[in-house]
């Protein structure tokens, strides 16, 4: 819908003046009141009204004017602002024929008063050209307060521009004359009054209005000076080598310092748990700089180009690093993934469990990761997964009520069904006798061989189109599936870390390495809940 000016007479409107401002007319009544009574027109309270920016003095009247103009902020007027009448901005380049007649007048009269006052002695114009051997030149140099000047004297004509390179001086025409001498301003290096031959004379005529000091001025021949042009700097490769050594060493402190301030970011470990990484350190007795690499490149999945330019290491010198300290780690933090005793479970149980299933040990579901499309078919019908439709890598995670992930599968191909990852992963011979697992609906199939262990599985009743469900089965669904809420967060925290996120694509090469990387996100999701047992 256009915006229409509400200013009696004004027709400005958002469809024929889109250039224009238009502002709201305030809703506040006491200033709606003002605003209406500054048009002259009858007060209409609620509706929604423009006045368009002819009415105002913008840059006088708005709060933030040149924050709006910079950053395009919302235009804020000032409290005891109301329209007024075209507001007219005058500009320079509005002359009348009167006031054009007036300034010519007044440059003609200031023109003739100059030349009165300043009249310009001249030099008969000739066009003589005046051939002459530079060593026949008699320079001298005269001391002078702004420094080193060096002077050419010739007693009967006035000679301007010295082009050497042509060997060729030519007479000036119509050249102010305000002193007797001309001097040149040149770099000049003189030792011990040595000859040198005179290699180049570029240099422009410049009007000294300084006079010559008597006495301080040496006679010389032109074959006794040298002028030359100042060199540049070029370091030496040591002075270069040793700049980006010091560069280097710099941008590794700037990343280590922003590591260190936001661990949680950049490592996914708060700062209240960053002794974990002094502790790993100490056992895996590597650089905290690969720790660092490995942690940052799970954490935030850059590539490892910039990596290399963070920490001052080439491209495949952080690709070494990373595939050799990360197994080291896997290894370290697979101890954090234990199964604790019942009794140290349920002395931390949530209290949402301890009133209908205070027995439930663990929660267990599946995720997958995405991977780039392998080239082989048949590794391609291995990864694919219908219910994420992209080849994807499939792993089992289990944890107790509390959070503390007790079990982490290898990875599997997309494709492989829930029951085939719990007999080929090997959870079955960690899960105790007598224990109590709680599952989502899917895992239905499972049920013969959690009986056999003698394991109690606790899921949602299963659901068929032939019958419906009792009271009860709806009320027994919707409290497994408020507490089966806690293995959703924790694989939340576990997408959390960029290279395990739902559609990563990890690299090719790095599909070896996942379940190292899958471990390391496990490990360090389950140090907080690992603190309670």
């Amino acid at each position: 819908m256009a915006k229409q000016c509400f200013f009696v007479g004004c027709d400005n409107n958002s469809t024929n003046n889109p250039e224009k401002l238009f502002l709201t007319v305030p809703q506040k009544v006491d200033r709606r009141k003002l605003w209406f009574e500054a048009v002259g027109r009858t007060y209409i309270p609620g509706k929604s009204l423009y006045c368009c920016e002819d009415h105002f003095d913008l840059e006088k009247d708005a709060e933030n004017w040149i924050h709006f103009k910079l950053m395009g902020t919302r235009l804020m007027l000032k409290d005891n602002v109301v329209p007024r009448s075209m507001v007219r901005k005058e500009t320079s380049s509005q002359f009348t024929p009167t006031s054009r007649k007036r300034k010519m007048e007044t440059q003609q009269h200031s023109r003739g008063l100059r030349r009165k006052l300043f009249p310009e002695p001249t030099v008969p114009g000739t066009s003589q050209d005046v051939t002459e051997d530079v060593e026949e030149l008699q320079l001298k140099t005269v001391a002078s307060p702004s420094g080193m000047f060096v002077s050419a004297k010739s007693p009967e004509k006035s000679v301007s521009p010295l082009r050497t390179k042509r060997r060729t001086l030519r007479k000036a025409t119509q050249t102010r004359v305000s002193t007797k001498d001309q001097s040149s301003m040149t770099s000049v290096e003189v030792a011990d009054k040595s000859t040198n031959t005179l290699r180049s004379l570029s240099s422009q005529i410049y009007q000294s209005p300084h006079k010559p000091v008597q006495g301080s001025s040496t006679s010389l021949s032109s074959s006794s000076l040298s002028l030359q042009s100042g060199s540049v700097y070029e370091p030496s490769s040591e002075s270069l080598h040793e700049t980006n050594m010091i560069s280097k060493e710099l941008l590794v402190k700037v990343e280590i310092f922003k590591i260190e301030n936001n661990s949680r970011f950049y490592l996914g470990l708060p700062k209240s748990e960053f002794f974990f990484i002094k502790l790993l350190q100490e056992e895996l007795e590597v650089p905290v700089e690969h720790i660092y690499i490995v942690l940052k490149k799970i954490r935030t999945d850059d590539q490892f180009v910039r990596l290399g330019t963070d920490f001052a290491l080439s491209t495949s010198g952080v690709s070494n690093i990373f595939s050799k300290t990360l197994p080291k780690m896997a290894t370290k933090l697979n101890e954090l993934i234990f199964w604790p005793e019942k009794s140290k479970i349920q002395r931390v149980l949530p209290r949402q469990f301890q009133t209908y299933y205070k027995d439930v040990e663990a929660i267990i579901d599946c995720f997958e990761i995405q991977v780039e499309r392998p080239s082989a078919a048949y590794q391609q019908a291995l990864t694919w997964s219908n219910y994420k439709t992209c080849n994807t890598c499939k792993y089992l995670v289990s944890s107790t009520p509390n959070g503390l992930i007790n079990f982490i599968s290898e990875g599997f191909g997309g494709r492989t069904s829930d029951v085939e990852i719990i007999k080929q992963s090997g959870y079955l011979t960690v899960v105790p006798e007598n224990a109590t697992v709680m599952t989502d609906r899917g895992f239905k199939q499972v049920a013969g061989l959690f009986q056999k262990k003698k394991v109690n599985l606790v899921r949602p009743p299963s659901v068929t189109s032939t019958r419906k469900m009792t009271k009860d089965e709806v009320r027994q669904s919707k409290l497994v599936a408020a507490l089966r809420i806690h293995i959703e967060r924790l694989i939340r925290r576990i997408r959390e870390f960029q290279m395990l996120g739902p559609h990563a694509t990890t690299d090719h090469n790095l599909v070896p390495l996942l379940d190292h990387i899958v471990i390391v996100a496990c490990g360090l999701c389950g140090c907080p809940a690992g603190y309670f047992l």
